[in-house]
């Protein structure tokens, strides 16, 4: 297996998006250098190719960089996401429609299901990534409160 700095720039730019997605605010540009054997000019002409594909990068008060969700986004996220509040209401709508079906049982599952991302996990990181992720890079603390 290649070692960070043997990447493409292609697959250099595929880790840093990994990495940014799975630590947010972890690490800064000179980190990000380090890690793949590059210049920090190297990385800010990464971020700018991530940026110039649509992503927002920012980084916190310590130049630690993560992807947030630009206006557009969070609009649309506004419009799709349906508050505790709005599920339970639509649950009371869905039960008082007349001539109960197997069709209202399914929709109210499939109302409850929306939101059940703990049953998911992060399908785009399956659990093996996390370990051998780990594994390779064993300064990296996986605690949830990072």
């Amino acid at each position: 297996m290649p070692n960070e700095s043997e990447y493409t720039p292609r697959a250099r730019i595929a880790h840093l998006i990994r990495t940014l997605i799975e630590y947010p605010n972890r690490f800064t540009k000179r980190d990000l250098a380090e890690r793949h054997g590059v210049i920090k000019d190297t990385i800010t002409g990464d971020f700018q190719a991530i940026e110039s594909a649509g992503f927002c990068l920012k980084p916190d008060g310590k130049f630690r960089y993560a992807f947030v969700l630009d206006k557009p986004h969070r609009q649309l996220k506004d419009l799709l996401h349906f508050s505790a509040e709005d599920q339970a209401l639509l649950y009371q709508v869905i039960d008082n429609l007349p001539n109960q079906t197997e069709r209202h049982q399914k929709l109210k599952a499939k109302l409850g299901s929306l939101y059940d991302f703990g049953r998911l996990g992060h399908a785009y990181f399956p659990p093996q990534h996390v370990f051998s992720h780990a594994a390779k890079y064993p300064t990296i603390s996986l605690s949830p409160d990072i």
